[in-house]
């Protein structure tokens, strides 16, 4: 099971609290939500807030690199903040911390984005 909470933080930049499991019973879901929040005008930062996500397995990593690719295509980008230490670590071991923008904390990221300041991926 996977819920979604999001929040429109200002013009062009989208948090989403996702909580739960991210695996193969929830990966579709969670790509389907990500694609729906690109349809909406405007988004050009996504945010995916991961405190409380619990759990992910390689299903969940290879959503996270789908939705990576399909934002990169149409010109937004993804980042993913506040992931646990077994997530983190799970990340590490397979190499894709390397290639997803990963940040601590969601309100840095924020006031980064709104001021022009693009961080380093």
């Amino acid at each position: 099971m996977i819920d979604f909470k999001t929040e429109s933080v200002s013009e062009g930049i989208v948090v989403v609290k996702i909580s739960g499991e991210l695996n193969e019973s929830t990966q579709r879901y969670f790509f389907d939500c990500v694609s729906d929040y690109l349809r909406e005008v405007g988004t050009k930062h996504l945010i995916i807030e991961c405190a409380q996500l619990g759990f992910i397995n390689s299903a969940g990593m290879t959503a996270m690199l789908r939705a990576r690719k399909s934002l990169n295509k149409r010109g937004s980008k993804i980042y993913f903040t506040q992931l646990n230490s077994s997530i983190t670590k799970a990340l590490e071991l397979t190499k894709l911390s390397a290639l997803l923008a990963i940040y601590p904390k969601t309100k840095e990221l924020v006031s980064m984005l709104q001021k022009n300041l693009v961080p380093a991926c």
